[in-house]
């Protein structure tokens, strides 16, 4: 059955909604933090190309060259969370599909982690549970959830 949730609204209701509020605290609390953070993105990797080196680490990788395989993917890991920061806080119409793909990217690499490979060389490691991925699962299962109403309010805004 597929209702519409918010024909029970008058239009200048449905009109005042924003999408951000469909957003739960949990999730704006970290679109923060990476909105942030990927404004510092951009400056850590031209300052890693000069010879400064910071350290990075998400999901079970960490380094601290900035040129290596594992520097440059954390480095675009954190632009593209940036990104997906930005386009949900400000509701942009593609922001719930770049967070479905966030959120894919960030198990799927989180699982790599705690499976053991490496990125950059053939190394294996030991298992270990991230963390992460008790995050990770509940926002793609809310983003997919929210989808529909993302993409209704915006039809309602206009």
């Amino acid at each position: 059955m597929n209702e519409n949730l918010l024909d029970d609204l008058s239009p200048e209701i449905q009109k005042s909604i924003r999408r951000r509020s469909l957003i739960p605290t949990w999730i704006k609390i970290f679109i923060w933090i990476f909105m942030v953070v990927g404004v510092f993105t951009i400056p850590v990797f031209i300052f890693g190309i000069t010879g400064f080196n910071f350290v990075m680490s998400l999901y079970g990788y960490e380094t601290n060259e900035a040129l290596s395989p594992v520097g440059v993917l954390l480095t675009l890991l954190f632009l593209y969370k940036g990104i997906v920061s930005y386009a949900l806080w400000f509701e942009k119409d593609w922001a719930v599909v770049a967070g479905l793909i966030d959120a894919i990217i960030g198990i799927i690499i989180c699982v790599m982690s705690m499976i053991g490979i490496s990125i950059g060389s053939m190394a294996r490691t030991p298992f270990t549970f991230r963390l992460e991925i008790i995050l990770l699962i509940p926002y793609l299962i809310k983003l997919n959830n929210m989808k529909g109403k993302w993409h209704e309010l915006k039809r309602l805004k206009w």
